[in-house]
């Protein structure tokens, strides 16, 4: 389906194009479309970022630094020097505008902003956790420094090496970014509708921390695993980490680590009826 808009793209509207808003976003689309509680908002697609370069005059900048990187120059002043000037460079007013609209909708208290790359998990590649998120996000203005911290990180040493070793092409790599209202979650993590370790499609597998789930995919933090029989649903095995500390948005536009509470640090993060709840979700 064309979209009507080249630059923004709602949470809500049929979008069945990877190329222009990543897979992530495209998932999240269609999860909302057969009535799965995703959390409402927008994607700012991968054309933004192509005009962003062309309105600053980045692209032959960018070019010029794949081709230094192609001589064997070192990467790590070449890429922070890109990543810099994505951030630094002004957004073109009618592209922030569109963001403002589109933000000022979302009538959210704190947002979440999600790098969602078009070249993100192909068969035979997957980009996952190699891109910024930025959370917390509390105005416009953060909003859109987000937004940019987003595309700036295609350019990390990370995701370049990645993509030098696989033969995936560097000027040709587009970002679209996604735009969520934020839940401030006592608890969060995630399910896996097949036991992912040992290929087992017969149970739900649950991971989960207490706060946001940054703790749990960052790695911080050793998460609770629950299991759960598909077609019964009561059926629950679980393993309680020790968790330590929990990541939590700080009031100013990012997020904070703080201790977990002493008498918590044993405890499950959720609990039998919500891993239930969860399953029949998967």
């Amino acid at each position: 389906m064309a979209m009507s808009n080249p630059w923004i793209v709602s949470l809500d509207a049929p979008c069945d194009e990877p190329a222009a808003v990543g897979s992530k976003c495209r998932n999240l689309i269609r999860l909302r479309q057969e009535g799965f509680p995703v959390p409402s908002g927008f994607c700012v697609t991968a054309e933004a970022y192509r005009r962003h370069l062309e309105h600053n005059g980045l692209a032959p900048v960018i070019q010029e630094a794949v081709r230094r990187l192609g001589a064997g120059e070192p990467a790590t002043g070449i890429l922070a020097e890109v990543r810099q000037l994505i951030g630094e460079a002004p957004m073109e007013e009618a592209l922030r505008g569109e963001i403002g609209t589109h933000y000022a909708g979302l009538a959210a208290g704190l947002a979440a902003v999600r790098s969602s790359a078009t070249a993100e998990d192909m068969p035979e590649h997957s980009f996952a956790g190699q891109y910024d998120t930025v959370l917390g996000v509390r105005d416009l203005e953060g909003c859109v420094g987000a937004v940019k911290r987003c595309w700036a990180s295609l350019w990390t040493e990370r995701a370049y090496g990645y993509r030098a070793r696989n033969g995936l092409d560097h000027p040709g790599v587009s970002m679209a970014v996604i735009v969520q209202s934020l839940i401030e979650a006592d608890a969060s993590g995630v399910m896996f509708t097949a036991d992912p370790v040992k290929a087992d499609g017969s149970c739900v597998v649950i991971e989960s921390c207490f706060g946001l789930g940054e703790a749990l995919v960052s790695g911080r933090v050793a998460p609770d695993r629950f299991v759960v029989a598909k077609g019964r649903s009561k059926s629950i095995s679980q393993t309680v980490a020790e968790k330590t500390i929990r990541i939590i948005t700080d009031g100013r536009g990012g997020t904070l680590e703080q201790p977990v509470p002493e008498h918590l640090r044993k405890a499950a993060s959720i609990d039998e009826a919500i891993c239930r709840r969860l399953a029949k979700h998967a």
